[in-house]
């Protein structure tokens, strides 16, 4: 809205915008290397367990670190949170389950550790657009 401070306001978000801009494109310290490579470990742990990883929580246990520090690297070096990059590689998997091997809902839902298969569904919805069913329907 015009006001008086309008252009002051204005001024000032963009040179603290452009203030972030230029951080982010400093080259990196060798302490984010180190947070870097253990991201990376972190990610490739979180894609070869998604079968049997049913949390956040679970994983950065089994990692060796805590899930809050797995929030940071995520949220420092990635795209999604941790929560949403380990559910989608575990409904990538389901996809694969769905169509290479044929398996039911219910048995998808079991195989992944899910409490039902509501549950399951609710959350493949979430994240493919549409139900399971619909998903192995298409293929």
């Amino acid at each position: 809205a015009q006001s008086a401070h309008c252009q002051s306001l204005c001024g000032q978000l963009l040179g603290v915008l452009l203030t972030k801009i230029a951080e982010r494109s400093l080259p990196t310290a060798d302490t984010d290397l180190g947070a870097r490579e253990t991201f990376e470990r972190f990610r490739l742990f979180l894609i070869d367990a998604r079968q049997r990883l049913v949390s956040v929580e679970m994983a950065a246990k089994e990692f060796g670190i805590s899930p809050a520090y797995a929030c940071r690297l995520f949220r420092r070096f990635g795209a999604a949170s941790p929560y949403q990059y380990l559910l989608r590689q575990r409904m990538n998997l389901a996809a694969d389950l769905l169509t290479h091997e044929r398996l039911q809902v219910k048995q998808t839902a079991a195989r992944l550790g899910f409490a039902d298969p509501y549950q399951f569904s609710r959350a493949f919805k979430r994240v493919a657009g549409i139900s399971p069913h619909a998903f192995q329907q298409r293929q």
